[in-house]
């Protein structure tokens, strides 16, 4: 029978049983959080930190590039249960402060009226332009579209959701790497059985012949 663990943690445990100064905690989550992998850097857990860092931000990159830079924003709902129900991807991409800082940017600017910036990137889809939101089909068919974010649908097909999906992953993954940046490594500490060993009772005394 496997013998019953207790999982522990505290700095002074971290750094006598793995060698790791893990400095200021609160700093380290606040790295890891702006960029994956930049917490364990500063900490110098190198190999982590390339770890988290490749990982990571590889798997968002990669949902921006399938779902053509364009899955990624802020919602412009005003209250905070409108902004969730209308944009709960975006809660969880904000898992990267890289993504989230930007978006809400961008956020700002649409609601002021303000022409995007990073490329195109974290901005929200507009409700209207000037002429309306078309696209030519293989039949060189004009399509129109009631509002940008129905455009998006349309001409990304299913890789607009499936783009979202990896960035929204990649959002949770840094939540585990914000932690273990904050925590450091789980130690796991088996439990003493302190049962005391039962007394000897079989009698000393024999037979005397």
């Amino acid at each position: 029978m496997a013998k019953p663990v207790t999982i522990t943690w505290s700095t002074e445990r971290v750094q006598k049983e793995f060698g790791i100064d893990l400095k200021n905690r609160n700093l380290a989550a606040l790295l890891a959080w702006l960029v994956p992998g930049l917490g364990h850097f500063y900490q110098g857990r190198t190999a982590k930190g390339v770890l988290f860092s490749v990982c990571i931000i590889g798997t968002f990159l990669f949902g921006m590039y399938v779902g053509d830079g364009h899955v990624a924003y802020a919602s412009t709902q005003p209250l905070i249960r409108n902004f969730v129900v209308d944009r709960w991807p975006f809660v969880c991409q904000a898992g990267i402060g890289a993504v989230a800082i930007p978006a809400m940017v961008e956020r700002n600017r649409a609601l002021r009226g303000a022409e995007p910036q990073f490329g195109g990137w974290f901005q929200p889809p507009r409700k209207s332009i000037a002429g309306g939101f078309t696209t030519q089909d293989a039949a060189k068919n004009t399509v129109y579209h009631p509002d940008e974010l129905a455009k998006w649908n349309y001409e990304g097909n299913f890789f607009f959701d499936l783009g979202t999906i990896y960035t929204v992953i990649a959002g949770l993954l840094n939540v585990l790497a914000i932690y273990d940046a904050h925590a450091g490594p789980m130690i796991v500490v088996p439990v003493v059985d302190e049962k005391k060993p039962e007394p000897d009772t079989k009698s000393e005394s024999g037979d005397k012949s």
